[in-house]
């Protein structure tokens, strides 16, 4: 069997090919230099191993063109789309940056410290009184807009919440929420196949967010305020090298990515999980001391972001499998966390009460994704708050998805509510 990433078939429901590649090929030759990996185990052997499975070489590769080299020989369409839509902007733009999640030691040992302060545990706990405040708000919007009992939980919950958290850190005024949705909807639609619309438009979206924030950055150099742009521009005076105003959009721009994405996709596949799982979902209103487990669950049961890359720096073994040096691995994060090895039999089922912690959504390691506290506190508080406010939440309609290999999520989900 070959297994092709960009397949539509294969991304409305990746599941079953996982399970397959994780029973008969866990490290598979996708084509030339590039592997995929669908085992817990190997993957966080990768992770754990940032010397050997270098992200510069791996995501950093992919920023500079690697995603057309491997699709190379495949739909001409389907290249020209991704090369020509808002991710293939972006790519081409932080290509040769340091940028976080493309970046080795000590360059990234520095970046993380840069801008690690505003993430740390007691920063990210001390929003949820403010997380609380928004979340009543949205469900007050969500409720309000129901049509014959039916809303659409993306539109009023899943995309605005995160949106609003991180407007708010970077010291976004709240009227320019519509150019964050665009923005974050360009970038998206060019990780979907076909785009999802217009590609220049979508090019024209990516260039004109890096315009905003090379704007925002010289106002917060020139007077800096009390949000996350005006820290992480501030010289720490500790003697490193400071950023750059292109290190800081990008910065800026994947901030944007992982804090509205993460956690609109956790959302939406949560509640397409519940509905699957009603019995679940019922458990959680009896006792909502569950939630914290519950997402760790919905993280492991269907992972937001399906898998990231890294490349080889030399020559190593894998699962059994020598892969040569300038390999580029897919560690496929959403296989690995259904891996029975890891979970038991019952991997492929939603379990509430199972508290996954070692699985890896958000990655492990030295890159473990900085943002991760945040999305877990904006989705228990937004469930919590949606099943104290609600005594029934039905399906309505199928959920749109678009089409990734990076990250799986919904864009319409139409559900029916009941007020408590």
């Amino acid at each position: 069997m070959k297994v092709d990433l960009f397949d539509p078939g294969f991304l409305i429901d990746p599941y079953p090919t996982y399970a397959w590649l994780r029973d008969n090929s866990p490290v598979h030759h996708l084509g030339g230099d590039f592997w995929a990996l669908s085992r817990h185990d190997d993957i966080v052997r990768v992770l754990r191993n940032p010397t050997v499975f270098s992200s510069e070489l791996g995501y950093g590769g992919m920023m500079g063109g690697g995603t057309d080299t491997m699709m190379r020989g495949g739909d001409p369409a389907r290249r020209r789309a991704l090369t020509d839509s808002g991710m293939g902007v972006m790519m081409q733009g932080f290509a040769g940056l340091r940028v976080l999640i493309a970046a080795d030691p000590p360059d990234h040992t520095r970046l993380r410290r840069l801008v690690s302060r505003p993430f740390s545990p007691k920063s990210i706990w001390a929003l949820e009184p403010r997380l609380r405040e928004i979340c009543d708000t949205l469900v007050d919007e969500l409720l309000a807009a129901r049509v014959d009992g039916v809303t659409d939980l993306w539109q009023h919950i899943s995309y605005p919440l995160p949106t609003m958290v991180i407007a708010e850190m970077l010291g976004i005024p709240s009227q320019r929420k519509a150019d964050f949705k665009r923005w974050s909807d360009a970038i998206v639609n060019g990780m979907s196949l076909g785009g999802g619309g217009d590609m220049a438009q979508g090019a024209a979206g990516a260039l004109e967010m890096f315009q905003y924030f090379d704007g925002v950055i010289a106002e917060r150099r020139a007077e800096p305020r009390d949000d996350l742009i005006s820290l992480i521009v501030q010289d720490t005076g500790d003697g490193e090298e400071p950023l750059t105003t292109s290190e800081l959009i990008a910065f800026c721009v994947l901030l944007l990515i992982a804090g509205n994405e993460t956690t609109t996709n956790l959302l939406g596949n949560f509640f397409e999980a519940m509905h699957d799982h009603p019995d679940e979902l019922q458990r959680l209103r009896d006792d909502p001391e569950l939630i914290p487990s519950a997402v760790e669950e919905a993280l492991r049961y269907d992972s937001p972001v399906q898998g990231l890359w890294r490349g080889l720096t030399r020559p190593a073994e894998v699962g059994g499998v020598e892969l040569p040096a300038g390999a580029r691995v897919m560690m496929l994060f959403a296989a690995g966390n259904r891996d029975r090895a890891a979970y038991g039999d019952d991997a492929e089922e939603f379990r509430a009460d199972r508290n996954p912690i070692d699985h890896v959504a958000f990655g492990t390691g030295i890159h473990v994704c900085l943002g991760a506290a945040l999305a877990r506190l904006e989705t228990r508080v937004a469930i919590s708050t949606l099943l104290e406010r609600t005594s029934s939440i039905e399906r309505a309609g199928e959920p749109q998805r678009p089409l990734s290999p990076v990250l799986r999520g919904v864009r319409a989900q139409p559900l029916r509510i009941q007020s408590a």
